[in-house]
């Protein structure tokens, strides 16, 4: 549990703070007495008045015989604040909040975590673009204390320098557990990781596997086996009539590894802040696993290449088949309009707008008013369009009010700006004709992968 309840250090730090000295606190620990939990039944029982005679028996127990007045006192209050906290931690676990509100870790815990860490792996250097930020480890927390594993994608690792550049945090209204009323609640971080390049990418995973290693759920080597595995893919060599293994493969692969651990029904159990490197935590061997699963490699294999782009009028012969291009739409209905082969590419008439010869007989639909329409509406000038990847052909390039949409958030690869909002490159919205919907153009509904 990420409770102040069951923190050894939180209780600690709460002894010192109330006045007790650092020996009578060991004495405490050593006899077993490591948490407010402990501590709320180590007199009298929650609710029963906390009496001297039963508080001095409790330090002469432990070795403190004698005790003065002022430790006596400072137990008193120290038993009866640590009551208070373990009723209250009960009452959240009878009343069992939403997940989407994350478990904030006790600071006192979270710091000596960080300090165990930075020990145990003496050779990173955990700090600007490789320390996440504090939001992440409650995210991880709150699945501890659900046993519910959950995918964080690269985006929601931001870094602490950014988790601290944000504006005071705000609040929001959300109904309790039984529906019938409102309480106001913290509003979660909504920082964000840039993850514009390769680069940028692992060292969001990075801090990933800091932050799993941090709570004790997943060692820091073992997610590490896996970064190198799958970012060691991007430096292949590109078979012949392949295209070399993309980012927003690793990222598919990275999503389906995390799918296939949380169907292991594993119960999250996290390891003690001082536990070395040799000590194995509880999702080190189903994460092995997961990575040799038949889910994880597919995505990671190369996809063939576009041998020839398409582009109308423009090349050789009598077209591709069946094929048929969709225009935006026909100006009237608002669908789109497609064209036969015969329209497409005929036989025997010279093209009259750029991009070489159009061999057919039949209509040049980019000289015809169809035509002008999309090289208007693409913003290319009279007679061209343009060029989409091969991932996205089919789609455009431009919304209905001719601004421009991003490719790389269509490929699944932009994260410089939530879906539906803009980046430099322009609208994080569907490229498909007829949908500038808030997703990608590769998640369309009912769109083959």
């Amino acid at each position: 549990m990420a409770s102040a309840a069951d923190s050894e250090a939180f209780f600690k730090e709460h002894a010192a703070r109330v006045g007790m000295a650092e020996d009578v606190i060991n004495k405490l620990v050593a006899q077993g007495i490591k948490t407010v939990s402990q501590a709320a039944y180590a007199a009298s029982p929650p609710g029963q008045p906390l009496t001297d005679a039963s508080v001095e028996a409790l330090l002469t127990q432990i070795g403190a015989a004698n005790p003065t007045l002022a430790l006596v006192t400072q137990a008193k209050r120290l038993l009866f604040e640590s009551q208070t906290m373990a009723l209250s931690h009960l009452k959240s676990v009878v009343e069992q909040k939403p997940e989407s509100i994350a478990r904030h870790m006790p600071g006192a815990e979270r710091h000596q975590r960080m300090t165990c860490q930075a020990t145990r792996l003496a050779g990173i250097e955990i700090k600007n673009d490789l320390e996440p930020a504090h939001s992440v480890y409650d995210v991880i927390a709150t699945m501890v204390e659900h046993s519910s594993i959950k995918y964080l994608h690269p985006s929601k690792i931001p870094t602490r320098q950014q988790e601290l550049s944000q504006t005071k945090g705000t609040k929001e209204l959300a109904l309790d557990t039984s529906g019938a009323s409102l309480t106001i609640t913290e509003k979660a971080s909504s920082a964000q990781a840039k993850l514009g390049t390769e680069m940028a990418t692992y060292r969001a995973m990075q801090r990933r596997g800091l932050a799993f290693d941090l709570v004790g759920i997943l060692s820091y080597k073992v997610h590490e086996k896996w970064l190198q595995k799958a970012f060691s893919r991007l430096q292949d060599p590109a078979i012949p009539g392949y295209a070399p293994v993309s980012l927003a493969q690793v990222l598919r692969a990275d999503k389906a590894l995390w799918l296939v651990l949380a169907q292991a029904s594993i119960k999250l159990e996290r390891a003690a802040p001082n536990a070395d490197l040799a000590t194995p935590r509880c999702l080190d061997d189903a994460f092995t696993k997961a990575m040799e699963a038949a889910e994880v490699s597919f995505p990671l294999l190369p996809l063939p290449a576009n041998a020839e782009a398409i582009f109308p009028g423009k090349g050789k012969g009598k077209g591709f088949g069946g094929w048929k291009r969709q225009l935006p739409w026909d100006g009237k209905a608002g669908q789109p309009q497609k064209l036969a082969r015969s329209e497409f590419w005929g036989k025997g008439r010279k093209g009259k707008e750029k991009g070489g010869k159009n061999h057919g007989g039949g209509k040049d639909p980019w000289g015809s008013k169809e035509g002008r329409r999309w090289n208007q509406w693409t913003r290319e000038g009279k007679g061209s369009q343009t060029p989409m990847p091969f991932k996205l052909r089919g789609g455009v390039a431009v919304t209905p009010q001719g601004e421009p949409i991003c490719f790389g958030a269509n490929l699944g690869e932009c994260q410089d700006a939530p879906l539906g909002g803009k980046c430099a490159k322009g609208w994080h919205v569907c490229c498909r004709p007829n949908c500038f919907g808030k997703h990608a153009f590769i998640d369309h509904p009912g769109k083959k992968a």
